[in-house]
């Protein structure tokens, strides 16, 4: 057997996995989480059942659940932070609200096929609804778009913006 073609061969074999061990080194990326807006979403969810079944078994009219759901996203937006943007869309196919807290001055657009309304583009609370006249209804925050559906009966959506470090983290429900 060739001797040198032994050597040659376990050069190869040892450059390839230095250049795979380099690579993949500068390949690897880790997903960064934040924890916080994690339990965030988890207590919201939790939150909106609560909130929910509160509103459907109540015998309250339109203009009381606007000023509860109102009431609910004023305080949990003072509870979960400041530093944070709070957005709570809650209504039907006939009359649909956006309502919350942002910490920066972004436009909010609420919009469906038939109806659109900018509700804020300057920071802190913010209220505002809409007439969509279909199932399904838009929240645009700085041109970022957040779909949600509608049914006749209630409907309550959050969204939750926090930066941290440079990033942007985004939790919805």
């Amino acid at each position: 057997m060739n001797k040198s073609g032994q050597f040659y061969l376990i050069g190869a074999l040892i450059i390839i996995v230095a250049l795979t061990s380099i690579f993949s080194i500068v390949n690897y990326s880790k997903k960064e989480q934040n924890i916080q807006i994690e339990n965030s979403k988890k207590e919201l969810q939790i939150e909106t059942r609560y909130l929910t079944d509160y509103i459907m078994h109540g015998r309250y009219s339109q203009e009381q659940k606007h000023n509860i759901l109102t009431s609910f996203s004023r305080d949990y937006s003072t509870y979960i932070g400041r530093d944070k943007s709070v957005y709570f869309v809650f209504g039907n196919r006939s009359n649909a609200s956006v309502s919350g807290y942002q910490n920066e001055e972004q436009i909010v657009i609420l919009s469906s096929n038939s109806s659109r309304a900018e509700v804020t583009r300057t920071e802190g609370d913010f209220s505002g609804s809409i007439n969509p006249g279909s199932d399904r209804i838009n929240l645009s925050i700085s041109s970022v778009l957040y779909n949600f559906n509608l049914s006749e009966n209630f409907n309550f959506y959050f969204v939750v913006s926090d930066k941290k470090e440079g990033n942007e983290y985004f939790i919805s429900g």
